[in-house]
């Protein structure tokens, strides 16, 4: 019984691997630790850990339906924090947050 159960899961894990995405969507990389995304088929990556100097972009307007619209401002809007994984270990990781607000 263990061996087939050992089987099937083998089986759905490569068929989940092996398997293309759902939806063709566009990623646009910028240089920030975030990922939006976007309900209009498009994501926004922004994928180093610390943000940039001059942001790529001043503004990214996401409406989301019944919701507001929503604008994520970076620059001056952006904080971060070096976060300890373990806590209290030497291995430090910088967070970044952007604030949002309704446009």
């Amino acid at each position: 019984m263990k061996r087939v159960l050992l089987f099937v899961v083998s089986v759905l894990a490569a068929a989940l691997l092996t398997a293309p995405a759902a939806s063709a969507r566009t990623t646009f990389c910028l240089p920030e630790s975030l990922r939006l995304l976007g309900t209009d088929g498009n994501d926004l990556c922004l994928g180093a850990p610390t943000p940039s100097i001059t942001p790529p972009f001043t503004a990214f307007a996401e409406q989301n339906g019944t919701q507001n619209t929503w604008c994520l401002f970076t620059g001056p809007k952006y904080s971060g924090l070096v976060l300890r994984i373990p806590a209290f270990s030497g291995a430090g990781v910088f967070a970044t947050f952007a604030s949002g607000r309704p446009c």
